[in-house]
């Protein structure tokens, strides 16, 4: 009998039935709906970006008017959507699992200061390379 446990508890722990549901369209959608509301809340990302596209807008109260428009339920579901096609459970689960957890807070935390110090090095590397070339198509053009 003991024999028979052990085999049973080894064949369910290597079958990885953890937690993890069927991966059934139903379950993503589910896990996919809690990662929308969790860890990527749509609205104030929607906001900010909407805001940053506009914010050059010569008119007056435009920025307010498109923001008061957005329809965040639609943009949410195709989101969840997206998710559930593109997705397996356990991606959902690990993803999910990740983002919620104080590493992943700390990091949305010191992203985009980090972003931004990277992307300003990548430009200087992108600039200082394409002056290069110049000056070799320079030379290359002045040579007989």
């Amino acid at each position: 009998m003991k024999r028979v446990t052990i085999v049973v508890i080894l064949c369910v722990a290597a079958s990885g039935c953890s937690r993890q549901a069927a991966d059934t369209p139903e379950n993503r959608r589910a896990l996919a709906q809690r990662f929308a509301r969790e860890v990527t809340p749509l609205k104030p990302m929607l906001e900010a970006a909407a805001s940053q596209q506009l914010s050059a807008s010569p008119v007056p109260g435009f920025t307010a008017e498109v923001l008061a428009e957005l329809q965040f339920d639609k943009v949410e579901a195709a989101t969840v959507d997206c998710m559930t096609k593109h997705f397996t459970l356990a991606e959902l689960e690990t993803l999910t699992d990740f983002y919620t957890s104080p590493v992943a807070q700390s990091y949305r935390e010191k992203f985009p200061a980090y972003s931004a110090e990277v992307s300003s090095l990548m430009k200087q590397e992108v600039f200082r390379a394409a002056e290069v070339v110049k000056e070799r198509g320079k030379r290359t053009q002045q040579s007989p």
